[in-house]
């Protein structure tokens, strides 16, 4: 991206993959040029940006970001959710967990789950936690698909999912245990 060029969408890639290249500069340069321009898209291109930042890591920009964007589009649920994303990798779990108590919608519905899920595991609310993975997992199972978890989200989230999997499993093989030796 250009300064002194108005945005485009196809601008908000090619800046974000700038960043994860190591070159921020691209990036800087259209956050400014977002700002101030007067494109309908303006919030939802900050937004995407943002996520950018999430997925190179910058956790505190990209909550930024995405509560620039929230501002300026409170209906878009993707954006709040990205932002509780945010939240949980700055150990804001209880901001995590209230943004997403405002999204209620099919759209987002397993992806909701699966954060609240990790804000809970990281909050040390276990039971809870597994209450809402098991949410996701119902008709998405990709959840349980490290490499796609991991290319779309932190690291540290594809290990909570992880950990969430085998604390299932062992549940569930100590209750099948139990059940067995109850005959």
């Amino acid at each position: 991206f250009r300064s002194g060029e108005k945005p485009r969408e196809e601008d908000v890639a090619e800046a974000g993959l700038a960043l994860l290249a190591g070159n921020a500069e691209p990036a800087q340069k259209l956050k400014v040029a977002v700002e101030v321009s007067s494109n309908q898209k303006a919030p939802i291109w900050l937004g995407e940006l943002a996520w950018w930042h999430y997925l190179n890591g910058d956790y505190q920009p990209a909550a930024d970001f995405l509560s620039e964007a929230i501002q300026q589009r409170p209906s878009e649920l993707r954006q709040r959710v990205r932002y509780a994303w945010a939240m949980i990798e700055l150990r804001r779990y209880n901001d995590a967990l209230g943004t997403l108590g405002q999204v209620s919608s099919e759209q987002v519905q397993s992806e909701q789950s699966m954060a609240e899920a990790v804000a809970h595991w990281r909050a040390q609310e276990v039971d809870t936690a597994l209450a809402d993975y098991e949410s996701a997992l119902a008709g998405h199972p990709e959840w349980e698909n490290a490499m796609w978890t991991k290319a779309l989200y932190s690291p540290g989230v594809a290990t909570d999912i992880q950990a969430m999997h085998e604390e299932r499993e062992k549940r569930r093989q100590r209750a099948k245990a139990a059940a067995a030796g109850q005959r």
